[in-house]
Order: structure tokens, then C-alpha cells, then sequence
């Protein structure tokens, strides 16, 4: 516990709040864990599920047993706001993955990932414009197929392909790129037009609407 001095030195004492979002799951109580066998996930005392015994899985798949649910973005950056005091928030990561054995006419057709970027934008523009969250930055993850820490080369997150087995390889933009290329133009026009989100996301009415 912190002491009362520690509480006033720490508090507000961050410059912004940066959010990983992916997927939604269930949580539930267990048992702390026994001394020395603590770890990132069992510290929280939580146990983590994509379904639960009596539920629906919170949305689309994102992969085995596990699910994602667009309007969970808003939801969290509504949390944070009324939590945390409106600080100012950075998406700092927001993807979804898919197999990294897919052919590359497969890994560039990767239409499920637009409609997941699609969608969570439509709901961070909601909580931008509705609720009045103060988010400064997205980051779609990511820029091209990576190695990543858990998974290695068995997922892509990219909005690029990369060759798995020649990485010195050019790089060829997915359809998610070029529709992300699309959503970026009018910022690049005006990097400081705050309601990018609000005039980029103008081609996308059906999912605006349904946000």
C-alpha cells in the first residue's frame, strides 16, 4: 500500500494513458497464486476466458477461443475518462491477426482486418465525439508481419506482407494498407485536424451508423 505522502507525489503524475486494445473476455475470481509463482496474468487473480457457461462469445472470432467486441473500445475509453479524470489517452495498439501459413493471395485479401480496424474506429470516433474522451493518437499494429513475442512467426498483424522466409523482401501493402492509406489521407492534408476520425470515416456510413 502507499503511504499518504506516496499517494500525493504519485498522483497525476503520468503525462498520458496508453491503451493496447484486441480482443474481450470474460473474467473471473481465483485464488491468489502461491509465493514465487506469480506471474503478468496470474498477479491480476483473474482467470481469463473467450466464453463462459452460460454466455454468447462477446463477438467475432479473433482466433481459437478467443473473441473480439468493437464497441469495447468505447466502453474503455469511457471507463478511463470517468476513472483516471479525462486524462489524455493514445491508442497505442489495435489489431487483429491472422494465420502466418496463409498463401500471400491470401494474406493481402485480409478484408476481416479492415472491417475490424473499420469498426473500432467508428467507435473511438464515438467516444471522441459523443463523450468528449481526449484521444491524441491511434497506432494500428502493425505497420508490416512482424515476429511476435508470443506467437512468432505463426500470426500476421501487418498491414504490409512480409516473407516470412525472405525478409530482405520487398514489401507489398495489403488491402487493409491501402484502405488504412485511404482512412490517413486527409490527416496527412492537416495533421492537426483534431476530427480526423470524423471526416475520414465519412465513406463508411453503414458502420458509422451502426456504432
Amino acid at each position: 500500500n502507499f503511504t499518504e505522502a506516496e499517494a500525493r507525489l504519485v498522483y497525476r503524475s503520468y503525462d498520458f494513458l496508453g491503451l493496447n486494445y484486441y480482443v474481450t473476455q470474460y473474467a473471473q475470481a481465483i485464488d491468489p497464486a502461491p509465493p514465487g509463482e506469480l506471474t503478468a496474468m496470474r498477479d491480476s487473480r483473474a482467470k481469463l476466458t473467450g466464453t463462459n457457461a452460460t454466455g454468447p462469445p462477446p463477438g467475432p472470432p479473433f482466433g481459437k477461443d478467443v473473441y473480439y467486441w468493437q464497441r469495447g473500445m468505447l466502453e474503455v475509453m469511457k471507463h478511463f475518462k470517468k476513472r483516471y479524470g479525462d486524462p489524455l489517452i493514445y491508442i497505442t495498439e489495435n489489431g487483429i491477426s491472422t494465420p502466418g501459413s496463409e498463401t500471400f493471395k491470401e494474406a493481402v485479401a485480409d478484408y476481416k482486418r479492415i472491417d475490424y480496424l473499420c469498426t473500432h474506429l467508428c467507435f473511438l470516433r464515438k467516444a471522441i465525439d459523443e463523450y468528449k474522451v481526449r484521444v491524441k493518437g491511434y497506432f494500428s499494429w502493425a505497420l508490416g508481419d512482424n515476429y511476435e513475442f508470443c506467437a512468432g512467426y505463426t500470426v500476421r498483424f501487418g498491414l504490409s506482407y512480409v516473407d516470412f522466409a525472405n525478409l530482405t523482401a520487398d514489401r507489398d501493402l495489403k488491402a487493409s494498407g491501402k484502405w488504412y492509406k485511404n482512412f490517413l489521407k486527409a490527416t496527412s492534408k492537416n495533421p492537426e485536424n483534431q476530427g480526423f476520425l470524423h471526416s475520414n470515416l465519412s465513406f463508411e456510413e453503414k458502420k458509422l451508423a451502426d456504432a
